[in-house]
């Protein structure tokens, strides 16, 4: 029987130096490869990051503009209720300034006063009574304010003129009309609407007499002064 043989060729040095050229070459060339897609890979990744970091930056820039227009929204309401409240607010005399003007009207020791308000008018009592306070720290011989009921006289023509503010009346004696003229102008430096009655009151007894009449509209006291002082 006859056999087949398989013969084997033996490869030279050039063979196996040619063979190792190309698969080093391979190699290098798989390397290069492998090499740019790590590089493209990365730099897609670090595009994708970069867009994150924008789309982030841009949310908190959005957030922000959105803060900043609440916190103003904010502050302008507030403004807004401050001046309403300032604008409603009840007439008062502080504590400190109850006692600042009583010290200055102590010149007038003694003098007697009498301090009313219109019924029903639960403002005009209370700045009834810190006015009637200030002047028993000045000495003066003041009567517990009273209130007092005034009616509208029907049939005149034109409208009905409504007092308003502290309206301050004295008889014909000097010291009266100084004193009179001191408690205005106390009032006024404080912020608050008074006058001088000009018709001098008819009385044997030398009196100050005090009407506390419906609040002006707007901002009295400390918020009036500053509000000139814008």
């Amino acid at each position: 029987m006859k056999t087949t043989g398989v013969r084997f060729r033996k490869i030279s040095a050039d063979e196996i130096y040619s063979l190792a050229n190309c698969l080093l070459i391979g190699s290098l060339v798989l390397g290069v490869i492998a090499t740019g897609a790590v590089v493209v890979s990365g730099n897609i990744k670090e595009r994708q990051l970069k867009q994150e970091l924008s789309k982030t930056n841009e949310r908190a820039a959005i957030a922000e503009q959105r803060a900043a227009e609440a916190n103003l929204k904010a502050e302008e309401e507030g403004l807004a209720r401050v001046k309403l409240e300032e604008r409603v607010a009840w007439r008062r005399l502080t504590i400190d300034q109850q006692s600042e003007i009583g010290s200055r009207l102590g010149r007038f020791s003694g003098q007697l006063a009498a301090v009313w308000y219109n019924a029903g008018d639960h403002e005009g009592g209370v700045i009834a009574s810190d006015i009637a306070a200030v002047l028993h720290l000045a000495n003066w011989n003041v009567f517990a304010p009273a209130s007092m009921l005034q009616l509208a006289q029907a049939g005149r023509r034109g409208p009905t003129i409504i007092p308003t503010g502290v309206v301050i009346a004295s008889t014909q004696d000097k010291t009266s009309r100084d004193a009179t003229e001191a408690l205005v102008n106390e009032l006024l430096n404080f912020g608050f609407d008074a006058i001088k009655w000009p018709k001098i009151e008819s009385n044997p007894t030398p009196t100050v007499f005090v009407t506390v009449e419906v609040r002006p509209e707007g901002a009295q006291g400390r918020a009036k002064l500053e509000s000139h002082h814008k």
